[in-house]
């Protein structure tokens, strides 16, 4: 995620902490929010659970390159975040996405690569209250930092 935004880190551990990720995310949540999932080497429970959950993204949601838009486009419930939770319970990380973002029509506002292994990247637009609640939720330490370009720094 570029410019300035939260940076959530040192907590989300496989296992618990995955699991904890998905339900704190449903309480992070901006309305009609929706989860991409990419890169995961989905079993066969994870691809029932995902044609049950998945929409349509269809034109004009914010995809991330890179990321499953056909099949792993969930839209953010806590129903729908406690079942991935419950796959999370069961499922290397890996098994259900090496990458997440939450993304609504508008924007980006959440984005995690190597998820379990690398800082979770929020939007500033997220109220800071509500990401130190999600940080506490995860067991992990929240910053807001500013990206600098390396070829062009402002």
């Amino acid at each position: 995620m570029e410019g300035a935004h939260y940076q959530v880190r040192n907590g989300v551990r496989y296992p618990d902490g995955f699991v904890d990720f998905f339900r704190a995310l449903a309480e992070l949540s901006p309305p009609d929010s929706f989860l991409v999932l990419g890169s995961g080497a989905w079993d066969r429970e994870t691809q029932d659970a995902l044609s049950k959950l998945a929409v349509d993204p269809g034109a004009g949601l914010p995809i991330p390159a890179g990321f499953h838009s056909d099949r792993g486009v969930v839209p953010i419930t806590a129903s729908n975040m406690e079942t991935l939770a419950g796959l999370a319970d069961h499922h290397a990380s890996p098994e259900i996405a090496i990458h997440l973002a939450a993304v609504t029509a508008d924007d980006s506002w959440l984005e995690w690569f190597d998820a379990t292994d690398d800082p979770i990247s929020m939007s500033l637009t997220l109220p800071e209250s509500a990401v130190e609640r999600f940080a506490a939720r995860v067991r992990g330490d929240w910053m807001a930092c500013r990206w600098l370009d390396p070829v062009n720094p402002t």
